[in-house]
């Protein structure tokens, strides 16, 4: 019984890992490398079965053109190649590296994560690719120096949060114009804003009402917004002198992508803006 049974496992073994090829070989022009890294849209993305759930690994492995692949269309038709880029919330890293790559600049890129234990795999991300983004572990906040984060595992789940608790760390605080003002961008009057953290365009608009001073298109991808949220990021982005570009279609995940751009009639016209007021906090990451 013991002896048949060895061929019997090896055999399953085999079946398994030639579905994965099969399966894998029809999303992208080679298998993904097992078990630390896979392969989104031809950057390597290192991972961590400890720090991420199985269901993003998985996905990233059997069908990574599908992951927020609505963030992905969009930045391929509307990021501006020219501009630097400060982006917020990058998790894994992979519209990070798809970014960079798009880049005439590639050292044009700095990346805010809050998630501190996400930032060696970033590293590595970065080696493997030889891309030119500046990794930093923060968070945008305007109340204090630090703001407190919530970890999980699921770094989707994780999210800036105004209590402590037992998963929560303390991460820097940065405002968009601090951290421009600190970069060695030579055009600092034209820079690419992308935001992926659930509702923190809120607290970014409420409290930088003068955005456009130094922020030439603005990209915010959102999960599940609502209606009103979606009026209140209209309103905001035309009061801070911006005009809607492009709206994608709501994926599969929730994930919707807003691009706005510089209006110089609006960003010109102080009347109508809003003034700062008690800044929301971010829903998730």
């Amino acid at each position: 019984m013991k002896k048949s049974g060895k061929p019997l496992l090896i055999l399953i073994s085999l079946a398994a890992v030639l579905v994965l090829a099969i399966v894998s070989a029809g999303c992208i022009d080679e298998i993904s490398p097992l078990p630390d890294e896979v392969k989104v849209r031809g950057n390597v993305i290192s991972v961590d079965p400890v720090l991420m759930s199985s269901d993003v690994i998985t996905t990233l492995l059997l069908s990574p053109n599908e992951y927020e692949k609505e963030a992905f269309e969009t930045v391929e038709k509307y990021l501006p190649r020219d501009d630097p880029v400060i982006e917020i919330g990058i998790g894994p890293g992979t519209l990070a590296a798809y970014i960079n790559k798009h880049l005439r600049i590639k050292t044009d890129h700095i990346a805010i994560e809050s998630n501190p234990y996400l930032l060696p795999l970033l590293e590595k991300t970065k080696a493997a690719n030889q891309l030119g983004t500046r990794f930093i572990n923060g968070a945008i906040g305007y109340d204090s120096d630090t703001v407190p984060v919530r970890i999980t595992k699921n770094f989707l789940e994780s999210n800036i949060s105004p209590t402590k608790s037992e998963e929560t760390v303390d991460v820097p605080a940065y405002t968009l114009r601090e951290t421009v003002a600190a970069s060695d961008f030579l055009d600092k009057g034209g820079v690419t804003v992308v935001v992926e953290i659930n509702g923190i365009w809120k607290d970014i608009l409420t409290n930088e009402p003068d955005l456009a001073d130094f922020v030439s298109t603005f990209i915010v991808a959102t999960w599940n917004l609502s209606v009103n949220d979606q009026e209140v990021l209209f309103k905001k982005t035309h009061n801070a002198g911006f005009s809607q570009t492009y709206t994608s279609d709501k994926g599969e995940s929730g994930l919707m992508v807003f691009v706005f751009t510089r209006d110089e009639k609006l960003s010109n016209n102080t009347e109508n803006r809003e003034t700062p007021s008690d800044s929301s906090s971010a829903d998730s990451a």
